[in-house]
């Protein structure tokens, strides 16, 4: 019942990929001030670029947002697992191997856990005033009084989380750990907040559609 479905799928996109044409198609680019603006459509009729040619000037409209970004839940085994490799490129296994180390070592509490949660009873403040002592460029943003948590928990086990005490560490046991210290205080830490801003070009030419030709950068 379900590999039927799945194997159609994945029929019907393998045919339209071997079906695919490709044509050629170009991107119009306009300079103003060193920065550089994108038309926002790609031209797929090289006829229609002759339209581009004339336009010198254009009416800057500029927009500006803010994003607030939450921290990212607690770490259980999984997230410990993808973070360790995305960052440092330390294998599931490895990972696990550390973290259960680190765990015989009272650095940090049981890894074997699906939980996203930080729960009062392992009283998280005087973790982090313990924290406090190595981690101090931290544990000043850990402002905030609740944490962030995660959906996923567990019955038996919390998040993984540092216990507060420490020592030197290298190789993988010094990543594994940092990675845990920080992303433990980040669950206190306030929001991040992103400005965007985003130009528009507005010209007085027009498409063939009939819409006034414009051009769009981000991020400035």
């Amino acid at each position: 019942r379900v590999q039927g479905p799945a194997l159609k799928i994945i029929v019907d996109r393998e045919r339209e990929i071997a079906n695919f044409k490709s044509e050629p198609y170009w991107q119009v680019l306009a300079l103003s001030n060193g920065i550089e603006f994108k038309h926002p459509k790609d031209i797929f009729d090289k006829n229609q670029l002759e339209i581009f040619k004339d336009i010198k000037e254009a009416e800057a409209e500029t927009k500006k947002t803010e994003e607030h970004i939450k921290p990212p839940a607690p770490f259980d085994l999984t997230s410990l697992q993808r973070e360790a490799f995305r960052w440092h490129g330390v294998s599931p296994s490895q990972t696990l191997q550390a973290a259960q180390k680190l765990y015989l070592d009272g650095l940090i509490s049981y890894p074997r856990t699906s939980s996203q949660k930080i729960p009062d009873s392992i009283q998280p403040q005087k973790i982090i005033k313990e924290l406090e002592k190595n981690f101090s460029q931290y544990t000043k943003l850990a402002t905030r009084a609740k944490p962030i948590e995660g959906s996923k928990s567990d019955p038996a086990h919390p998040s993984i989380f540092p216990t507060g005490e420490y020592r030197e560490l290298e190789g993988n046991d010094f990543k594994i750990y940092n990675l845990i210290v920080k992303r433990f205080l980040s669950a206190f830490a306030p929001d991040a907040v992103n400005s965007n801003k985003r130009i528009t070009l507005k010209t007085d030419k027009k498409d063939k559609e009939g819409n006034l030709i414009t051009f769009t950068a981000s991020g400035l």
